[in-house]
């Protein structure tokens, strides 16, 4: 197969770096400023945003720093004390990738956890964050100890494993790990008792990260099209690229389904976010129905002049609700759907009265 050699990769992967940590630190700021506006404070996902964040532009620096010292440019036209610059950068870059891809995962898998209103679909959350942590751990080994103690970072020199085989096992792991938070996400989206319009809305939450799946792909499809490396520095620069991309792509998307429109959206269909104020601010504007303290786990849709109290996975409750409760439903962003995550309980006023056989609101 071809190789990609050009000239010199320096310049692309200098201006690419930067510009991608740019556009990633607008999407972050973006991110915690419009959770904050809207919500109040800040949850768990965000901490791990912001770390997967700094991990990133460790990893920038590292990359930039490698392109100072020749990385672009043909192998042996660079010093021998400015190669080893080189791969130590190139060593850290991949460190700090690799922690960077862990914490937005777990940002997003925190995130799904935090709004799925099943235990099922909880435990589906854990299982993909157990698989993350264990494919992270094993990147993170692997990648410091590829080649022969102590010169870890020498692949020129030293003694190393087959080093393509390794890139595409790692990125591999990182596709299939991805993959599976978004049919985790999708599972939960169809089980939401909804329109199918509004359930694609929630899933445009997700779909951008497939964007990341593909930028993997093609880190992979350039790797093995550049193997074996007869000029590492050369060889090795766009898939570095492509890391880079990926990096910038993983924290952005987890940043995307917490910006503004999909904000306000999810607020307007009664989402609760765990541990802030939307469990207390979700009824802001109108008033909430006689005798009901906030709200089940489950999914809460119109139904005639019921409302159908819908676990996610159960059987389904049927409350008779008054006049004055229509009421209140027809002052709701959306009469729909009201998707719960919380778990709360009912509290319903049922005064018994001798020969009535049936409990109405009150």
């Amino acid at each position: 197969m071809a190789q990609f050699e050009p000239a010199s990769w320096h310049s692309a992967i200098a201006v690419i770096t930067w510009f991608l940590m740019s556009v990633t630190a607008l999407a972050v700021i973006s991110r915690l400023m419009t959770k904050y506006l809207l919500v109040g404070g800040l949850t768990t996902d965000d901490a791990l945003i912001v770390i997967s964040f700094l991990f990133g532009v460790g990893n920038n620096i590292a990359i930039f720093m490698a392109t100072t010292h020749g990385f672009g440019d043909h192998t042996d036209t660079i010093r021998t004390t400015m190669q080893d610059i080189v791969m130590k950068s190139q060593l850290a870059g991949a460190l700090l990738f690799t922690l960077s891809f862990l914490c937005s995962k777990l940002a997003m898998t925190v995130f799904i956890c935090n709004i799925t209103p099943a235990s099922r679909d909880r435990i589906l959350a854990r299982v993909a964050q157990g698989l993350v942590l264990v494919t992270s751990v094993t990147a993170l080994f692997g990648t410091a100890f590829q080649c022969h103690f102590p010169r870890t970072w020498d692949y020129l020199e030293g003694r190393c494993i087959n080093r393509t085989a390794w890139c595409v096992f790692v990125a591999v792991t990182n596709g299939i790990t991805d993959i599976l938070i978004f049919a985790q996400a999708m599972v939960l989206i169809v089980h939401v008792q909804t329109t199918w319009k509004i359930k694609f809305l929630f899933a445009s939450i997700f779909l951008p990260r497939l964007l990341v799946v593909a930028s993997i792909t093609a880190e992979i499809i350039f790797t093995r099209a550049n193997a074996p490396y007869t000029d590492p520095f050369i060889d090795a620069s766009s898939s570095t690229i492509c890391m880079e991309m990926t990096q910038s792509l993983s924290i952005i998307t987890a940043c995307w389904g917490q910006l503004k429109p999909f904000m306000v959206r999810l607020r307007s269909n009664a989402f609760c976010l765990q541990n802030n104020g939307w469990t207390n601010t979700a009824y802001i504007g109108r008033s909430r129905p006689p005798h009901v303290s906030c709200i089940t786990k489950g999914t809460l849709y119109e139904s005639g002049d019921k409302f159908v109290l819908s676990p996610t996975y159960g059987t389904k409750t049927d409350i008779s609700t008054s006049r004055a409760s229509a009421e209140w439903e027809s002052q709701s962003h959306s009469s729909e759907t009201y998707i719960i995550r919380e778990m709360r309980t009912w509290t319903v006023d049922l005064p018994t009265a001798p020969g009535v056989g049936e409990q109405q609101w009150h």
